[in-house]
């Protein structure tokens, strides 16, 4: 299990009140150097002998102080033997604890909301690989190397990606001129990139067809013949089947042992990171890409009504003074950005692959607190790996994560376009938020729910703003309604009862 899947797990397990003593419960268990747990809400790593030494050396070197400056590198110090002392009366830990004999344990800082490769945009993935391509160059100078190259090892803070499995770093040999990883990043990174750019197949479904990437085989079967014949197809997909007979030059595996001088070695892994960063460049993908929505606040209604949706949402923010918000359907991020300039942690999710690139580009250079993601609420990320319980699912990380969920201009879509009554989509809201939704109502009458019902006009009769309102009330009170500019359109700021 990685430490960004450990990190997922660990998120949905109970509280420490009712937490199993099983020690393998929520632990990275793939993991031969340590184990990853949450203690109250705080991840920390048990590590074994084996590890523990390299370990602490790393987290003194140069590389790591500048990295954790930055915030490149998950925030990290080792507990005291005070510190395990008084944690050892809370069952979470003491279950892990005594499962075996650790030679240390380490405290992390907590990454809000954890994400996987296949949620995150071709500008968010090359990202990452950028980052695993600069550790591992910079790691060279204080004699380390990385065990593995996946975007497994990389959680988002915001928009700055974050190297977060300090087990995978460990002292390299330094005589060694071959890169064990390079197989995997080929898979992980540049072939998913490459097939995205070049057949525009969604990111999650290249992702998505297993834990170990894309296999060249099955790059090379969804590519046209020119982007085989080119840039990073040719080098890692064509050539090497041709020398070889198959792609096993990308296979997993101990290649024979190589021995040069240090400093050629040291030249040799400099130049193959610089040309595994061009070939990341090649498939980066375009900045100027265009869809239905993503002019959708100049092209699909007035100033007036965006303004007035602005409006409902800042006095949302005002009133609930939210530390987490979910923006449901967020387009370009102009409502995220209300509540992520107040101080609010966003994660911002849309299904439309050009809009959350768009925002991922401008939230950049400003590190600004929210988290774009490519998911479908009507088809969200479901589980996976072992048992299904090494990557939770998106509601599984999302439910009750939330002081505030935003659902402007979205309700319509979920029952006209993908057949969800009303009261399931309530329902949801409810299970996602802890306190507040700001959602937006559109009649049946209004030409784009119309146009979505598709003739189907007749299903729709007995959705009325009163009916709506009477809904809510099953989770919810109404504490702000808000006409909008817009036709017969209806903006609330709903609060959630009591349990």
């Amino acid at each position: 299990m990685s430490d960004a899947s450990a990190i997922a797990t660990l998120k949905t397990s109970k509280s420490s009140d009712n937490a199993s003593t099983n020690p393998s419960e929520g632990v990275s268990f793939r993991d031969p150097g340590g184990a990853l747990r949450f203690v109250n809400g705080t991840p920390l790593r048990f590590v074994r002998d084996s590890h523990a030494s390299d370990l602490r050396a790393f987290l003194g070197s140069s590389t790591a102080r500048q990295w954790h400056e930055t915030g490149a590198l998950v925030g990290t110090t080792e507990l005291t033997e005070s510190e395990i002392d008084a944690l050892s009366t809370d069952a979470n830990f003491r279950g892990t604890y005594e499962s075996e004999s650790w030679a240390g344990i380490w405290r992390h800082e907590r990454i809000f909301f954890p994400s996987f490769a296949e949620e995150w945009t071709p500008g968010m993935l090359h990202r990452a690989g950028t980052l695993t391509l600069q550790l591992a160059a910079d790691l060279l100078n204080d004699g380390y190397g990385l065990k593995d190259a996946t975007p497994a090892n990389i959680l988002f803070r915001g928009a700055q990606p974050v190297f977060v499995d300090l087990l995978s770093i460990e002292k390299r040999d330094p005589m060694d001129p071959l890169w064990l990883p390079y197989a995997q990043f080929v898979r992980m990174f540049l072939l998913p990139l490459l097939v995205n750019k070049r057949t525009k197949l969604p990111l999650r479904a290249v992702l998505s067809v297993g834990r170990e990437g894309l296999e060249p085989e099955a790059a090379r079967a969804l590519l046209p013949l020119g982007a085989r014949l080119l840039g990073a197809g040719l080098w890692h997909i064509t050539l090497p089947m041709l020398v070889g007979g198959s792609s096993s030059i990308l296979a997993d595996g101990a290649p024979p042992k190589r021995s040069v001088p240090a400093g050629q070695a040291k030249f040799v892994l400099e130049r193959l990171f610089s040309s595994l960063q061009r070939a990341l460049d090649n498939v980066r993908p375009a900045n100027d890409q265009h869809s239905s929505w993503t002019a959708y606040t100049t092209d699909h209604h007035s100033a007036e009504y965006f303004d007035a949706k602005r409006a409902l949402v800042a006095s949302a923010v005002e009133a609930i003074q939210p530390k987490t918000v979910l923006d449901i359907g967020c387009n370009t991020g102009e409502l995220a950005l209300i509540a992520a300039a107040k101080g609010a942690d966003v994660v911002g999710i849309d299904s439309d692959p050009q809009v959350v690139e768009r925002l991922f580009g401008r939230l950049a250079p400003d590190k600004l607190k929210i988290l774009p993601l490519m998911v479908d609420m009507a088809a969200p990320t479901p589980a996976r790996g072992w048992m299904n319980e090494e990557s939770p699912s998106f509601l599984d990380r999302a439910e009750g994560s939330f002081d505030l969920v935003l659902a402007m201009a979205l309700i319509h879509h979920l029952i006209a376009t993908n057949g969800i009554p009303l009261a399931r989509v309530l329902r949801l809201f409810a299970l996602l938020t802890r306190d507040g939704v700001a959602l937006e109502f559109v009649p049946p009458s209004d030409p784009l729910f119309r146009r979505l019902s598709r003739g189907r006009d007749h299903l729709y009769t007995g959705l009325t703003r009163s009916s709506f309102e009477h809904a809510c009330e099953r989770h919810f009170e109404v504490f702000k309604v808000e006409p909008l500019p817009s036709g017969d359109r209806v903006a609330y700021l709903l609060r959630k009862r009591p349990s």
